[in-house]
Order: structure tokens, then C-alpha cells, then sequence
């Protein structure tokens, strides 16, 4: 392995040790990791990739989709003023992470970035969606945990507003009207 790729994936790792801010802010105790919610998203989309979604490409972005944050941090609302600033930040710290990397691993990577950052292929959108579902589905192993429901409320209205889907909407219908 290049020393540029094994410097890139050094840095990825440490998404294994960055708790996911918008639950700490929760109050959960000991909250997922981006890694954590990354494996979610990837196994949602090896799941439940619909027709017309290349699931192989679609579970690519699942991992990828996240891995600015090692350079980054969650960032979470509050922290930046505009989704274009948002998505500057994490194109800069991705290209930070990169430094050094041969350039199909750069392209690779890059190319995933900007794809669900331009939202235009079915598996940008539905990778987009399925992230809100996993996240309606942590938040519902987190009530099963014993954090009160009210903490949890403004994560499941927001997965209810970024899936449209209607497979998807059933899915989280479910999620949403356990305990």
C-alpha cells in the first residue's frame, strides 16, 4: 500500500472515536460513533436499495458519506451558517485527508463526496434518505435504552422531513411508532 492511501485511512479511522454530537447533545450517554452510524447507513443501503438504485455504488456512498468528519468533527446545526459552508469545511478537510493520496484513490473519494453533495443521482438521494432513517433507527435503540422520548422527538422529525420515499416512509412509520 502507498504511504499516501495508508495516511488517508489512518485518518478515516479515527471516525471510529468521534461520538456523533447531535446526541450528546441528547443527553445520550455514551452515544454512536460516525463510524457506528456510517456501518448503518451502509447497511440500510445493502438492504433496501430499491430498483433503479445501483446498490453496490449506493453502499460506497453510505461509507464514504462521513468520512470529512475525521478531519472536520460532526459538525452540527449551529456550527456553520449555510449548507454551502458546510460543504466547503468538509471538501477542505477531505482534501486534507487526501494529501499525498495517488490520484485514483483522490478521484474516488472526491467523487463520492461531490456526488451526494450535488444530490442528483438516485443513489446520492436515496443515500440521503436512508441516512435520516438510520437515524430514526438509533434514536429509537436509544428510547429502548432509557433516554426519554421529548429528548429524542426533534431527531425523528427531522427524518420524517428527509424521507419522501414511500418504501422508505413505511419503513420509518414502523421505527416511529414503537415504544
Amino acid at each position: 500500500m502507498d504511504p499516501g492511501t495508508l495516511d488517508f485511512l489512518l485518518r478515516a479511522e479515527a471516525l471510529k472515536d468521534r461520538p456523533r454530537r447531535g446526541w450528546l447533545r441528547a443527553g445520550v450517554a455514551r452515544p454512536e460513533s460516525v463510524a457506528d452510524h456510517a456501518w448503518g447507513v451502509a447497511l440500510l443501503a445493502a438492504l433496501l436499495a430499491p430498483e433503479g438504485v445501483d446498490r453496490a455504488r449506493a453502499v460506497e456512498l453510505a461509507v464514504l458519506h462521513d468520512a470529512c468528519e475525521a478531519a472536520t468533527g460532526d459538525l452540527v446545526p449551529g456550527e456553520y451558517a449555510s449548507r454551502e459552508e458546510k460543504l466547503a469545511r468538509e471538501r477542505a478537510g477531505l482534501l486534507a485527508m487526501l494529501e499525498g493520496a495517488p490520484d485514483a484513490a483522490r478521484s474516488r473519494v472526491l467523487g463520492a463526496f461531490d456526488e451526494m453533495a450535488r444530490d442528483e443521482t438516485p443513489e446520492a438521494r436515496f443515500v440521503h434518505e436512508i441516512d435520516k432513517l438510520e437515524m430514526a433507527l438509533q434514536a429509537r435503540r436509544y428510547q429502548e435504552r432509557g433516554v426519554p422520548a421529548a429528548a429524542l422527538e426533534s431527531y425523528r422529525a427531522t427524518a420524517r422531513r428527509g424521507v419522501a420515499s414511500p418504501a422508505l416512509r413505511e419503513a420509518l412509520d414502523a421505527l416511529t411508532s414503537g415504544p
